[in-house]
């Protein structure tokens, strides 16, 4: 379960962060930006959650439920079936207004 909670939260970083890598502040609505950057920080640090207690001993140990698989899932499959419209950049209606 450990290992596909990885796997998903690694997905869904790196889909995260190719979108910021995408966007630029003077041309994206900070709101996709947000959005974009609180899903990076949190897949890392849901990512990082079962081996946390190793480092830190004041972190209780965390194993992954399966709600919390199929929530990272599915997020996964929405970043991956949207990828096909941010292959040039964001979307037209990401960006800011002129």
């Amino acid at each position: 379960m450990i290992f596909v909670h990885t796997v998903l939260c690694s997905m869904l970083f790196f889909t995260a962060w190719y979108r910021i890598v995408k966007t630029a502040e003077r041309t994206t609505r900070p709101t996709i930006r947000a959005a974009m950057t609180g899903t990076t920080m949190a897949s890392l640090l849901v990512g990082v959650a079962p081996w946390a207690h190793l480092v830190w001993s004041w972190f209780p140990p965390y194993e992954p439920h399966f709600v919390v698989i199929v929530l990272l899932g599915a997020f996964c499959s929405v970043q991956f079936s949207t990828a096909f419209h941010w292959r040039f950049g964001p979307p037209r209606s990401f960006q800011k207004r002129c």
